[in-house]
């Protein structure tokens, strides 16, 4: 299982279909992890799958996130609406 910041490189790097698999990957054994969620929607927002991305940024906006994440998860939700 990829770890955060290995997910985190495949989205920066706009590898969103691995990027997406991976988060929902781990989401399974760690379902209360808000970044996962958070990198599960902006994986689906690369993959120009808005509509998939809006439940997984309402649960990691609602699950709490880091402060350096919490803005661009913001951003992403309000421009995915």
């Amino acid at each position: 299982m990829m770890k955060t910041p290995e997910i985190l490189a495949l989205l920066e790097n706009g590898n969103y279909q691995n990027a997406k698999e991976s988060a929902k990957s781990a989401l399974l054994k760690e379902p209360d992890n808000a970044l996962l969620h958070y990198y599960v929607a902006w994986s689906y927002d690369g993959l120009s799958e808005e509509t998939e991305a809006i439940s997984y940024y309402e649960k990691a906006l609602e699950m709490g996130l880091p402060k350096d994440d919490l803005a661009d998860a913001y951003i992403g939700l309000a421009s995915t609406y």
